[in-house]
Protein backbone atom coordinates (compact mmCIF):
# COMPACT_ATOMS: atom_id res chain seq x y z
CA UNK A 1 0.00 0.00 0.00
CA UNK A 2 1.38 3.67 -0.94
CA UNK A 3 1.42 6.67 0.96
CA UNK A 4 -1.22 7.87 -1.66
CA UNK A 5 -3.96 4.80 -0.88
CA UNK A 6 -3.08 5.27 3.08
CA UNK A 7 -4.37 8.41 3.29
CA UNK A 8 -7.44 8.09 1.09
CA UNK A 9 -8.37 6.10 3.97
CA UNK A 10 -8.21 9.14 6.57
CA UNK A 11 -10.76 11.51 7.21
CA UNK A 12 -10.19 14.94 5.71
CA UNK A 13 -10.33 16.60 9.22
CA UNK A 14 -7.42 14.41 9.67
CA UNK A 15 -5.90 14.93 6.87
CA UNK A 16 -6.04 19.11 7.84
CA UNK A 17 -4.03 18.67 10.94
CA UNK A 18 -1.74 16.41 10.09
CA UNK A 19 -0.80 19.30 7.21
CA UNK A 20 -1.19 22.06 9.43
CA UNK A 21 1.60 19.95 11.92
CA UNK A 22 3.66 19.65 8.87
CA UNK A 23 3.23 15.74 9.93
CA UNK A 24 2.85 13.04 7.48
CA UNK A 25 1.50 9.42 8.05
CA UNK A 26 3.54 6.56 5.92
CA UNK A 27 3.16 2.49 5.89
CA UNK A 28 5.71 0.94 8.11
CA UNK A 29 8.13 -0.33 5.69
CA UNK A 30 10.62 -3.58 6.52
CA UNK A 31 13.37 -0.36 6.20
CA UNK A 32 11.69 1.07 9.49
CA UNK A 33 11.75 -2.12 11.57
CA UNK A 34 14.86 -0.73 13.37
CA UNK A 35 13.63 2.30 13.92
CA UNK A 36 10.37 0.87 15.42
CA UNK A 37 12.14 -1.43 17.74
CA UNK A 38 14.25 1.38 18.83
CA UNK A 39 11.16 3.61 19.82
CA UNK A 40 9.42 0.74 21.48
CA UNK A 41 12.61 -0.57 23.50
CA UNK A 42 12.47 3.37 24.70
CA UNK A 43 9.55 3.18 26.38
CA UNK A 44 9.34 -0.64 27.03
CA UNK A 45 5.79 -0.72 25.67
CA UNK A 46 5.39 -4.29 25.34
CA UNK A 47 4.90 -6.06 28.96
CA UNK A 48 7.66 -8.58 28.31
CA UNK A 49 10.78 -6.76 26.86
CA UNK A 50 13.07 -9.15 27.44
CA UNK A 51 11.94 -10.93 24.14
CA UNK A 52 14.45 -11.34 21.61
CA UNK A 53 15.17 -8.91 19.16
CA UNK A 54 14.47 -11.67 16.52
CA UNK A 55 11.05 -12.48 17.91
CA UNK A 56 10.58 -8.57 17.56
CA UNK A 57 11.28 -8.07 14.30
CA UNK A 58 9.26 -11.53 13.13
CA UNK A 59 5.96 -9.88 14.96
CA UNK A 60 6.93 -6.40 13.28
CA UNK A 61 7.25 -8.27 10.39
CA UNK A 62 4.26 -10.37 10.72
CA UNK A 63 2.34 -6.80 11.01
CA UNK A 64 3.56 -5.72 7.68
CA UNK A 65 2.22 -8.62 5.81
CA UNK A 66 -1.24 -8.25 7.71
CA UNK A 67 -0.65 -4.61 6.44
CA UNK A 68 -0.15 -5.97 2.80
CA UNK A 69 -2.95 -8.16 2.62
CA UNK A 70 -4.99 -5.65 4.00
CA UNK A 71 -5.82 -7.13 7.42
CA UNK A 72 -4.22 -4.71 9.19
CA UNK A 73 -2.55 -1.21 9.01
CA UNK A 74 0.81 -0.51 10.23
CA UNK A 75 1.48 3.43 9.96
CA UNK A 76 4.24 5.75 10.92
CA UNK A 77 3.72 9.51 11.63
CA UNK A 78 6.90 11.09 10.30
CA UNK A 79 8.02 14.72 10.64
CA UNK A 80 8.72 16.95 7.51
CA UNK A 81 12.06 16.15 7.89
CA UNK A 82 11.66 11.94 7.67
CA UNK A 83 12.26 11.63 11.58
CA UNK A 84 9.72 8.84 12.47
CA UNK A 85 7.96 10.40 15.60
CA UNK A 86 5.65 7.23 16.50
CA UNK A 87 3.41 4.31 15.04
CA UNK A 88 0.76 2.71 15.12
CA UNK A 89 -0.90 -1.07 14.23
CA UNK A 90 -4.14 -1.42 13.86
CA UNK A 91 -5.69 -5.17 13.08
CA UNK A 92 -8.93 -4.86 11.00
CA UNK A 93 -9.48 -8.50 10.67
CA UNK A 94 -11.79 -10.26 13.22
CA UNK A 95 -9.53 -13.93 12.99
CA UNK A 96 -6.75 -12.32 13.47
CA UNK A 97 -8.62 -9.53 16.37
CA UNK A 98 -9.15 -13.09 18.36
CA UNK A 99 -4.91 -13.30 18.80
CA UNK A 100 -5.42 -10.73 21.06
CA UNK A 101 -9.16 -10.07 22.34
CA UNK A 102 -12.14 -12.13 22.47
CA UNK A 103 -15.45 -9.64 21.81
CA UNK A 104 -18.38 -11.43 21.12
CA UNK A 105 -18.75 -13.02 17.51
CA UNK A 106 -20.94 -9.74 16.74
CA UNK A 107 -18.73 -7.40 18.14
CA UNK A 108 -15.74 -9.14 16.85
CA UNK A 109 -17.38 -8.65 13.16
CA UNK A 110 -17.66 -4.91 13.44
CA UNK A 111 -14.32 -4.02 15.38
CA UNK A 112 -11.02 -2.99 14.87
CA UNK A 113 -7.68 -3.84 17.54
CA UNK A 114 -5.44 -1.40 18.25
CA UNK A 115 -2.29 -3.59 18.81
CA UNK A 116 0.39 -0.64 18.97
CA UNK A 117 0.84 2.64 19.44
CA UNK A 118 3.94 4.57 20.08
CA UNK A 119 4.90 7.66 20.36
CA UNK A 120 8.48 8.85 21.24
CA UNK A 121 9.34 9.72 24.52
CA UNK A 122 10.81 13.56 23.70
CA UNK A 123 7.76 13.70 21.44
CA UNK A 124 4.57 12.57 24.35
CA UNK A 125 2.06 15.34 25.89
CA UNK A 126 2.73 17.63 22.59
CA UNK A 127 -0.96 15.95 20.47
CA UNK A 128 0.93 13.62 17.98
CA UNK A 129 -0.64 10.29 20.12
CA UNK A 130 -4.17 12.18 19.61
CA UNK A 131 -3.35 12.62 16.28
CA UNK A 132 -2.24 9.13 15.82
CA UNK A 133 -5.02 7.68 17.21
CA UNK A 134 -7.52 9.97 15.46
CA UNK A 135 -5.97 8.78 12.14
CA UNK A 136 -6.34 5.13 13.45
CA UNK A 137 -9.99 5.64 14.06
CA UNK A 138 -10.33 6.87 10.56
CA UNK A 139 -9.34 4.20 9.09
CA UNK A 140 -11.18 2.03 11.17
CA UNK A 141 -14.16 3.52 10.16
CA UNK A 142 -13.24 3.83 6.29
CA UNK A 143 -13.73 -0.02 7.09
CA UNK A 144 -16.81 -0.36 8.84
CA UNK A 145 -15.87 -1.20 11.88
CA UNK A 146 -18.01 0.01 14.57
CA UNK A 147 -15.72 -0.05 17.48
CA UNK A 148 -11.87 0.31 17.91
CA UNK A 149 -11.30 -2.53 20.79
CA UNK A 150 -7.39 -2.12 22.82
CA UNK A 151 -5.91 -3.49 25.96
CA UNK A 152 -4.52 -0.92 28.61
CA UNK A 153 -4.13 -1.32 32.24
CA UNK A 154 -5.62 0.74 34.45
CA UNK A 155 -2.65 1.97 36.11
CA UNK A 156 -0.49 3.29 33.41
CA UNK A 157 -0.73 7.00 31.94
CA UNK A 158 -1.72 5.38 28.88
CA UNK A 159 -4.91 4.63 30.61
CA UNK A 160 -6.42 7.63 31.38
CA UNK A 161 -4.86 9.33 27.61
CA UNK A 162 -7.29 6.77 26.11
CA UNK A 163 -9.86 7.69 28.40
CA UNK A 164 -9.79 11.63 27.50
CA UNK A 165 -10.52 9.96 23.91
CA UNK A 166 -13.92 8.70 25.00
CA UNK A 167 -12.35 4.86 25.58
CA UNK A 168 -14.35 2.78 28.48
CA UNK A 169 -14.01 0.43 30.04
CA UNK A 170 -14.86 -2.54 28.74
CA UNK A 171 -13.36 -6.02 30.22
CA UNK A 172 -11.57 -6.04 33.75
CA UNK A 173 -8.92 -3.08 33.88
CA UNK A 174 -7.15 -3.95 31.23
CA UNK A 175 -9.84 -3.34 28.11
CA UNK A 176 -11.23 -0.58 26.52
CA UNK A 177 -13.16 0.25 23.39
CA UNK A 178 -14.93 3.09 21.93
CA UNK A 179 -17.56 2.97 19.30
CA UNK A 180 -17.19 4.55 16.25
CA UNK A 181 -19.22 6.96 13.20
CA UNK A 182 -19.89 4.22 11.17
Amino acid sequence: MTQNLLIQEISPSVQKNLKQLDLQLKPIHPLNVAKILELESEIRQYASHQQSEYFKKGLIQNFIDWHIENKARCILIESAENIILGYGILILEPQLIKSFYEPSEQRLEDSAYLAQIVIAPEMQGKGLGRILMEALESISDHHGKKHLLLEVHSSTPAYRFYQNLDYELDFFQAFMSKSLSS
